[in-house]
């Protein structure tokens, strides 16, 4: 495995799927090695280069599927049907609480990447003003 520098929100997040694949590393291995110089890497882009945190959670779910090979089916059984995962990749439905605690746990998708809030882009305004509100809460909570 190669360890390449951080320089935008694609290459944090593929060094966030390095850290997950190299996280039970025994101690004084290269694995082990490459682990901590990771860390560094992220802890330094987080600190001093990030134009913020995660991206927006659909186009984070994009990028694990395109960057790892990620079969629609696996989506499919994850969202309950592939109507219900073309409706969250397209922003007409949220995800849920459930939804992200498996995709981290079946796909390894770092659970951080998927719980900020976003805007959905359905034609249903009340569900869309719900959405807005419910992220200026959260965004006031800080």
């Amino acid at each position: 495995m190669c360890v390449n520098p951080i320089r935008n929100e694609e290459d944090y997040l593929a060094a966030i799927y390095q850290i997950d694949s190299l996280w039970h590393a025994e101690k004084g291995t290269y694995e082990h090695n490459q682990l901590e110089v990771l860390i560094a890497l992220i802890d330094f882009y987080e600190q001093n280069l990030s134009p913020a945190k995660f991206p927006d959670p659909i186009e984070a779910l994009k990028f694990y599927k395109n960057q790892f090979d990620i079969d629609d089916r696996e989506f499919n059984e994850i969202f309950g049907s592939e109507k219900e995962t073309v409706k969250i990749l397209n922003k007409k439905t949220p995800l849920t609480l459930s939804m992200i605690w498996k995709l981290s746990q079946v796909l390894k998708i770092p659970a951080d990447s998927l719980i900020k809030p976003y805007d959905l882009s359905s034609n249903n305004p009340d569900l869309n003003q719900s959405v807005i509100h419910n992220n200026s809460e959260i965004n006031n909570a800080d």
